[in-house]
């Protein structure tokens, strides 16, 4: 009898313990989901801010060069004009 007893004890014992392994596993699968969900987000913020800054560089690229080829013409306009 105190066998039997102590036998249902354990499997009283074990069945709990799989039992908060199972919510254990769902909850780290719950997490690991949101992390993988917070990093994708993070990862298209990050992207999209850098072609952003990429449009944003290659505009003021461009408009130096423009700025810098006009100013070039002028200045060696000038000198023609004078010489």
């Amino acid at each position: 009898m105190f066998r039997a007893d102590m036998n249902a004890g354990f499997d009283n014992v074990i069945c709990q313990f799989d039992k908060l392994r199972t919510d254990m596993n769902a909850g780290f699968d719950m997490f690991r989901t949101d992390m993988d969900a917070g990093f994708d987000m993070f990862r298209a913020d990050m992207d999209a801010g850098f072609e952003a800054l990429h449009a944003t560089l290659v505009r003021k690229l461009i408009q130096m060069g423009v700025l810098n080829t006009f100013g070039m013409i002028a200045l060696l306009s000038i000198d023609r004009w004078w010489l």
